[in-house]
């Protein structure tokens, strides 16, 4: 409503705002909102798609020159207590002695020393790569510094393991290295990714392939593997079990194991099977 205002012998009028004006005004900036926080959040996740996907390249590639500086054998890849020569170790204090990731004793600077002493941080020189920017675990309140794991049968059995025989220690070894992968997304519930990630494979005594180690898809429907030869790529999970399995592993106390995939739902494990290094019974 408009009321006339006398100001130095000047009549002002002052209009104010109705309900209906107002009501108008907040429907439009909802609306906008509802516009534009889908766009921002794609931008988001794109962009750490982007990050992650060069995080691969950096760590496929110091993988790569680890083998070439070391007469072609392949960096061990079994994270476990007390193993010192593996690509990265467990979160450890000053004096190297391993603290438990589930607790508070176990610091965010335990598991950066964790990273920083294993073999492949010389190449890459920052804890960074190592974390994807879409992983926003958090464990004991202490955020997660490794988003990812490398591969079982890629030097990662220890001698006296029922699987020892049943491995690749050379890059010679490796068949198509373009096409076998070398790094994946895991998230470990128990606060680090513990061993290596593995499928439950044929040398294990299953046939078919199985899932066994948990996957992480925090990319929309996707997932970053790094590959042999150097090179990283984004791939789309095509099953719906494939993303229940990451959604579940990702929360606090869940457990994971082998996990029967069925027929008519075996794209993605297949998929993994077909890079899997490996190839049991075949020379």
């Amino acid at each position: 409503m408009n009321r006339p205002r006398r100001v130095e012998g000047c009549t002002v009028l002052r209009k104010a705002f109705t309900l209906i004006e107002l009501l108008v005004v907040i429907a439009i900036i909802a609306l906008l909102m509802g516009i534009l926080l889908p766009t921002l959040s794609r931008v988001k996740r794109h962009a750490a798609g982007s990050a992650c996907l060069a995080n691969h390249r950096s760590l496929a590639t110091a993988w790569v020159m680890y083998a070439d500086e070391n007469d072609g054998y392949l960096v061990p890849t079994q994270v476990v207590s007390g193993q010192r020569t593996a690509w990265v170790q467990v979160p450890q204090d000053e004096a190297g002695h391993p603290t438990a990731a589930q607790t508070t004793a176990c610091t965010l600077d335990d598991k950066t020393r964790g990273i920083e002493r294993g073999l492949i941080f010389p190449y890459v020189k920052s804890r960074k790569v190592f974390l994807c920017p879409a992983d926003r675990r958090l464990t004991i309140g202490i955020e997660d510094c490794r988003s990812y794991s490398m591969i079982g049968c890629l030097n990662g059995q220890l001698p006296g393991s029922a699987y020892y025989k049943y491995q690749i220690r050379k890059y010679s070894q490796i068949k198509s290295p373009g096409e076998k992968y070398m790094l994946v997304e895991e998230a470990d519930s128990r606060g680090f990714n513990s061993t290596w990630w593995t499928l439950a494979t044929r040398e294990m005594g299953y046939d078919p392939v199985q899932w066994w180690s948990p996957l992480a898809i925090w990319h929309g429907d996707s997932s970053t593997l790094g590959f042999c030869d150097g090179h990283a790529e984004s791939h789309r999970w095509r099953e719906e079990l494939t993303r229940q399995l990451a959604q579940k592993t990702v929360l606090p106390g869940q457990n994971y194991g082998i996990t029967k995939v069925p027929d008519g739902r075996r794209t993605d494990v297949d998929y993994m099977d077909y890079g899997w290094a490996y190839k049991f019974g075949q020379k």
